[in-house]
């Protein structure tokens, strides 16, 4: 077994006879829309091949810290009922594909109050992928801290006003991959971020914080990815070699 808590995701190998087996099919949660049908198998509270449905409520969620320490972001919200029991089962939709991988919930009573979280299924394929490459399966990490770019925010840092959307960076992490990279990143006394403007990676636009996040979970440590940003009003583009997550002292 391969456990990254970073991804709060494990790779296992067993040696089960092909007879046995029932391979079940991967879906594309990329393409999970809330009001979706989802269904959930496990064992909540002991009880084994436990079935329960709903829908998903939400996508981009982040709710709560890895056990590595990493937020946890990006994840599939659903209303089916999930339990203690449930976290590392299968997640569903309407076509029998596995779109996540249950992971935990919100709740006062430690029981479903119909809101429960799984980890994406193409962030499972990504962490398999990266180990049959032999590579590490951590997360990527670019090592920067980021707010919403407002027109205000764009006006003031000399974005073209054509530019309506993009990450400013507020804080870029000393020594980190952004920071080799060159990548400035500043918050004034008030905390509105003042650093340079991501609005695209690889050249896929950068809109939201779960842009980033969703590109940046389908890479590993090591890739040299693209990272286009505005600077005094000057379009640029620096490469920077990801890092692996930092993983949360013990």
């Amino acid at each position: 077994m391969l456990f990254r808590s970073s991804s709060d995701i494990a790779v296992l190998h067993a040696d089960i006879p092909a007879d046995r087996a029932v391979v079940a099919t991967l879906g594309d949660s990329d393409a999970v829309q809330p009001g979706q049908l989802a269904v959930a198998i496990g064992t909540p509270f002991g009880l084994d091949h436990t079935i329960t449905a709903g829908i998903v409520s939400a996508v981009g969620r982040e709710f709560g810290t890895t056990p590595g320490g990493r937020p946890a972001r990006n994840l599939i919200q659903t209303d089916a009922p999930i339990n203690p029991g449930n976290s590392g089962g299968p997640l569903f939709n309407a076509a029998g594909e596995v779109i996540g991988v249950t992971t935990s919930i919100e709740s006062p009573v430690r029981g479903s109050v119909g809101i429960g979280f799984a980890v994406p299924v193409n962030r499972a394929r990504a962490v398999l992928a990266q180990v049959r490459a032999g590579k590490s399966a951590d997360p990527a990490w670019l090592g920067v801290a980021v707010g919403t770019l407002t027109p205000s925010l764009a006006s003031s840092l000399g974005v073209p006003s054509s530019v309506s959307a993009g990450l400013v960076l507020s804080q870029v992490v000393a020594g980190g991959p952004a920071a080799k990279a060159g990548m400035r990143g500043s918050t004034a006394e008030d905390g509105t971020p003042q650093g340079d403007v991501i609005v695209a990676v690889d050249g896929n636009a950068i809109r939201r914080t779960t842009d980033l996040t969703s590109y940046l979970d389908r890479r590993a440590p090591g890739d040299v990815v693209t990272v286009t940003f505005y600077r005094d009003g000057k379009r640029s583009d620096v490469k920077v070699t990801l890092g692996a997550w930092p993983q949360a002292s013990s």
